[in-house]
């Protein structure tokens, strides 16, 4: 019994033992923690198995930004670091250091700031709130469009818009025209008043000629045929047998009080002597002569800075008035009462001048038409931007004085006239003593016809241009002495403009084909295409 009893045990053991046994065949599986470990480069999964060196999903940072305290004068600042998947940190400091600040504005829809020259963007002065000022209306609103207000701060001249409400209820008319020397309309004889019906340009018609004598003004007199408005021109007596002449041009005058100008063109010099050092030239025409140094690269009879429009000519010059002054020329339009061009040759000479700001706009007689009286202005939320600058005309009394005549300001939004149409205009004296001279050439975009745009005033309306151009030309000369021409142009609307002057440069060729002009075009036709092509804004710093 004892035997059997014995060997029951020992088998009882045996199974235990070799169920118990591990086989020493069968793999491993490792487990690991769901935990990162990390070091200052890589974050990975440990083990969990009880086998220390193994570790997966060994991988680098994924640094990134947590917190930040900026440096004062008296203060380090510090900026902390994380790993977006692990939580690995790091700290560094930023040296302490003293701000000066930018003089532009930056802006937003509540406030404006000067910011700091470091570029940190959370060191600002003289933050506050916009202030804005009355508002000017610059759409009416209808029955069938909101009106537009636009706000403009004080300040900054930050620039905001609101839209005003349609009209609610349908307008009635009077069934007789209004008009004005332009254009006729009907008003509305509800309690809108200034809401118009059928605004349109006049269709003058039954022409009346009354002739003109050596001695009197003839007439020319219209009708319109919508409205039965009457128009009168005064056709002048002319003396083709003299010539008036300035540097520019010459022409034959009216013998009437009106001072009007006949066959006005450039002057077609020749060559009538030279010598060694100086080349006369005469005007086939008028006879006027000049005289020019020799081996200059930019010939002074060339008037490089006046360009060519459809209306200089004769034959289409109703509504294109050229007016010379001491210093600078322009091309006045009657239908849109400002000029289409300002034109004016700068030297390096010219920006010693002392001469300075007068601020005395004036009435321009000698347009033929007449100007706008300056009071359109006044609490428009328009301010007279010059064309050709009062900056650029210091260098006598006479230079300054004509700048102020209002044939040659346009309406410009201050956040631009004193924003970045000012930083060109800055920027192209800069390029003036780089390189010399430069010729210039600005003006409003005249590209839809006159009622389609908005205006100032009552009687006589000044458009309110939407767009505004300048093109500007001169040589490079390198140290060898050879010139390379260089053109180019810039367009900016009539708003507050933030981004650099680069941004707002075009080819010269862009702003003809908005204008209508031909840009330089006393020059020879193979480089006039090259350099009229181009628009490469770094070639000119």
């Amino acid at each position: 019994m004892k035997i059997v009893f014995r060997s029951l045990f020992f088998i009882f053991l045996s199974i235990i033992f070799f169920s118990c046994t591990p086989n020493v065949s069968e793999s491993h599986h490792h487990f690991f923690s769901t935990e990162w470990s990390y070091d200052e480069n890589f974050h990975w999964h440990e083990a969990t198995c009880g086998c220390g060196d193994e570790i997966v999903e060994k991988i680098n940072h994924n640094i990134t930004e947590s917190k930040r305290i900026e440096a004062t004068a008296t203060k380090e600042g510090e900026i902390t670091y994380c790993c977006l998947d692990c939580e690995y940190t790091y700290t560094e400091t930023t040296p302490n250091h003293s701000h000066e600040y930018l003089e532009e504005w930056t802006c937003d829809k509540t406030s404006h700031w000067h910011n700091a020259d470091c570029g940190i963007e959370s060191h600002r002065s003289q933050q506050g709130n916009h202030w804005w000022d009355d508002g000017a209306i610059t759409q009416d609103p209808t029955e069938n469009i909101d009106g537009i207000k636009i706000y403009t701060c004080k300040i900054c001249y930050y620039q905001k818009t609101e839209s005003i409400a349609k009209l609610s209820h349908e307008h009635s008319f009077s069934q007789n025209f209004t008009f004005d020397s332009k254009y006729h309309w009907k008003e509305s004889t509800c309690e809108h008043t200034g809401i118009k019906a059928d605004f349109e340009p006049h269709k003058w018609s039954n022409l009346t000629v009354i002739a003109a004598t050596a001695s009197e003004d003839g007439k020319n007199k219209y009708t319109c045929e919508t409205c039965n408005a009457k128009k009168t021109e005064t056709l002048h007596w002319y003396d083709l047998n003299e010539w008036k002449y300035n540097a520019e041009f010459h022409w034959n005058p009216s013998t009437c009080r009106h001072g009007a100008q006949l066959n006005l063109s450039f002057h077609d010099f020749t060559i009538s002597s030279e010598d060694d050092e100086i080349i006369t030239y005469e005007c086939d025409t008028c006879k006027y002569t000049i005289t020019e140094q020799k081996n200059t690269y930019i010939s002074d009879t060339l008037h490089l800075e006046i360009p060519t429009c459809k209306g200089f000519s004769n034959n289409d010059s109703s509504d294109h008035q050229v007016r010379t002054f001491h210093y600078y020329t322009i091309c006045y339009r009657e239908s849109y009462e400002e000029s289409e061009w300002s034109a004016y040759k700068l030297t390096r000479n010219d920006l010693l001048g002392t001469t300075k700001r007068i601020d005395s706009f004036r009435h321009d007689n000698a347009i033929l038409t007449g100007t706008v009286s300056q009071d359109v202005y006044t609490n428009s939320g328009f301010q007279k931007g010059h064309l050709t600058p009062a900056a650029d005309m210091k260098r006598d009394d006479f230079a300054m004085y004509d700048s102020f005549y209002i044939s040659n300001v346009c309406p410009q939004y201050s956040s631009l006239n004193t924003g970045k149409w000012s930083t060109l205009e800055k920027e192209i004296r800069n390029w003036c003593n780089l390189y010399g001279q430069v010729y210039v050439v600005t003006g409003p975009i005249l590209e839809k016809p006159a009622y389609e745009y908005n205006a100032l005033g009552t009687t006589d309306k000044i458009i309110i241009p939407e767009y505004f151009y300048k093109v500007i030309f001169t040589y490079k000369t390198d140290e060898e002495g050879n010139h390379t021409p260089m053109a180019i142009g810039f367009i900016m609307p009539n708003n507050k403009c933030d981004n650099d002057l680069s941004y707002y440069a075009v080819s010269v060729d862009t702003v003809e084909s908005r204008t209508g002009l031909d840009f330089f075009s006393a020059l020879d036709d193979s480089i006039e295409t090259q350099i009229e092509a181009l628009c490469d804004f770094n070639s000119w710093n």
